[in-house]
């Protein structure tokens, strides 16, 4: 099947406000002194590749408020479903990171 094709690349249907979702399994962090940049993309196993999906450009005070409200929801789920593990994820330092120096 055709990567760009893929139903969990792009689903229009999602949500009640029309916004399109994207399955994004990446993530690179770049920031300046005033602005925070968060590409999100979706990596294949088969391909060093990434296929960029969006960029968020947000403060760094926003960005705090956006990793607290995601450790909740990790608590949450977590709470709820069992630990995340993190066996998949041998090199997650390496992953998560990306490019800090913008």
């Amino acid at each position: 099947m055709d990567k760009a094709a893929h139903p969990l690349n792009t689903e229009k249907s999602g949500g009640t406000d029309g916004a399109a979702r994207h399955y994004v399994n990446h993530i690179d962090l770049s920031f300046t002194l005033s602005e925070v940049r968060i590409d999100l993309g979706q990596e294949f196993a088969d391909s060093d590749t990434v296929r960029s999906q969006c960029r968020l450009v947000t403060s760094p005070v926003h960005l705090r408020r956006i990793g607290r409200e995601i450790i909740a929801t990790i608590s949450h789920y977590e709470t709820r479903f069992g630990t995340i593990p993190l066996s998949d994820l041998t090199n997650a330092q390496d992953d998560i990171v990306g490019d800090r120096d913008g």
